[in-house]
């Protein structure tokens, strides 16, 4: 058997065989790989009506370090879309790590897509988020490969949008 040994994010990561551990303490401890898809950059950002995006480089990278993606909108139809470019050719189930502003129910939609051309197709999550806890968000598992993944917060329905997103990680 051979021992693989990578640094990722201050902890080392071992692999034996099927097997794998981190080590940040230096005591082997098993732990999880690294996520290896993620929002990599930012393609493009929309406000619709009065609505932002805030901090749009939030969503970047692999894991969540505290720096949020702010979707706002406070009247109908006003709310934000961000479109991130994946680290590399993605499939999985799709989460995103975040929370809603006190008070907020959130409409989020979730979009992914191969091309950034026409291919969008229709939503794999549409669903409210309230709560100010942090928290994987699940939403599905698309058809298909995708490189591209667009979220919409938006006040659809009289209910204002206010949700903060750290990260995407997509679960093979």
């Amino acid at each position: 058997m051979t021992l693989i040994e990578t640094t990722f994010f201050g902890a080392n990561y071992f692999r034996v065989g099927s097997l794998q551990f981190v080590d940040s303490l230096g005591i082997g401890q098993p732990g999880p790989p690294p996520n290896p898809y993620y929002v990599s950059s930012i393609t493009h950002t929309q406000a619709y009506g009065s609505g932002a995006v805030n901090n749009p480089n939030g969503l970047i990278g692999s894991s969540n370090d505290g720096s949020y993606v702010q979707l706002w909108g406070g009247n109908p139809n006003d709310g934000g879309q961000i479109v991130g470019w994946m680290s590399q050719t993605a499939h999985g189930h799709v989460y995103l790590y975040g929370h809603s502003g006190p008070g907020y129910y959130t409409h989020l939609y979730v979009w992914v897509s191969y091309n950034n051309n026409g291919d969008w197709g229709n939503p794999i999550s549409v669903q409210t988020v309230s709560g100010t806890n942090d928290r994987w968000i699940d939403c599905n598992t698309p058809s298909g490969n995708f490189r591209y993944i667009a979220i919409v917060g938006i006040d659809d329905n009289g209910m204002s949008a206010n949700i903060f997103i750290d990260s995407v990680k997509v679960q093979p």
